[in-house]
């Protein structure tokens, strides 16, 4: 959203001067111009803005592990047979929104859950940016025990009318 707003105001700043002078003089070609102008300001805001909503249920819920939200636990829907996968990552209260292939939202069908939960307490070690931006984020605090899709024992079937996913309580012991 962020880099749509940016580009929205470098389009208002670039094209303010050129909207005034096209749409308020009254040559006979500034007529046409004026058509013009406006055609380009709709192409523009669905380019920017998209011209429809997302497609996808957008979905979310939460992760707690021992009864306490997973804070920075990455929650990953691997679609049983085609399809595509959603993630999310639970904030401080433990909810998460999944994203499919960087849009809010998934795709309805039946999928297989993961959960990593990357050690909060973990400090990465000191050393260039290259190291530290292609380090691993610590180790799972659940150490593997939900990471494989074919073990973790944990599945979802989301369906157009699903409202709200089903909370994933998980424990250690």
């Amino acid at each position: 959203m962020a880099r749509a707003s940016t580009l929205a105001v470098c389009f208002l700043v670039v094209a303010e001067p050129l909207h005034r002078m096209i749409m308020y003089t009254e040559f006979p070609t500034f007529r046409i111009l004026k058509k013009t102008l406006v055609l380009v300001y709709l192409l523009a805001g669905c380019a920017f803005w998209g011209c429809g909503g997302s497609s996808l249920p957008q979905l979310s819920g939460t992760v707690t592990v021992n009864g306490t939200p997973a804070v920075g636990a990455l929650v990953i829907y691997h679609p049983q047979g085609d399809g595509k996968v959603a993630t999310g990552v639970a904030d401080a209260e433990g909810k998460y929104q999944l994203v499919t292939d960087a849009e809010v939202g998934v795709t309805p069908g039946k999928y297989q859950v993961t959960v990593t939960w990357p050690d909060p307490n973990h400090k990465q070690e000191a050393g260039s940016l290259l190291s530290q931006a292609s380090s691993e984020p610590g180790p799972d605090v659940l150490k593997g025990k939900f990471a494989k899709k074919e073990a973790s024992g944990l599945s979802a079937e989301i369906t157009a009318s699903t409202k709200e996913l089903q909370p994933i309580a998980l424990t250690t012991k």
